[in-house]
């Protein structure tokens, strides 16, 4: 049997990264539960990842690259407020049933964001999901696909 290739075992641990993490959020999880859970021993989590930040860091970014991903996609499908709607309920439905790792991964990512002072790399990858949904709402309004009175920067914190 062939043994799996580098990438395939750093997919591996960030797949269990977020699954710990998007269950339990960063102060609970340990490296020891990753690597446990990906199959891997503590010594190699550590030769791909410097530490527990590194690989939250990097299990985040993945998350947000896929959500900016997601949210571009939908916006750019839809061509009316009420097939926008619906795209939105029906993309964060199938999240929530198939992927519920994404939003316990979201949150924490805020919530990280939240709290680096001075800003650092959390606040660095919720401001760009928050950017790009601000820059894609903000586009929506002016084709007239949302309200006009919707301020796309209204709310959103870092």
């Amino acid at each position: 049997m062939a043994r799996p290739r580098s990438d395939e075992k750093i997919e591996a641990i960030l797949d269990a990264a977020r699954a710990i993490l998007g269950r339990q959020g960063f102060a609970a999880t340990t490296i020891n539960q990753i690597a446990r859970f990906a199959g891997v021993s503590r010594g190699l989590l550590h030769y791909y990842f410097e530490s527990k930040e590194d690989l939250l860091n990097q299990a985040v970014e993945r998350n947000m690259t896929d959500s900016l991903r997601l949210v571009t996609a939908v916006f750019a499908e839809c061509s009316t407020a009420r097939a926008l709607a619906a795209r939105l309920a029906n993309a964060l439905r199938v999240l929530a049933r198939h992927d519920p790792a994404f939003f316990g991964l979201l949150f924490e990512c805020w919530l990280l964001a939240r709290r680096e002072d001075p800003p650092g790399p959390f606040c660095e990858l919720f401001s760009r999901f928050r950017d790009t949904l601000a820059s894609q709402l903000g586009e929506a309004r002016e084709t007239g696909l949302v309200h006009p009175a919707l301020d796309p920067e209204a709310g959103l914190p870092c």
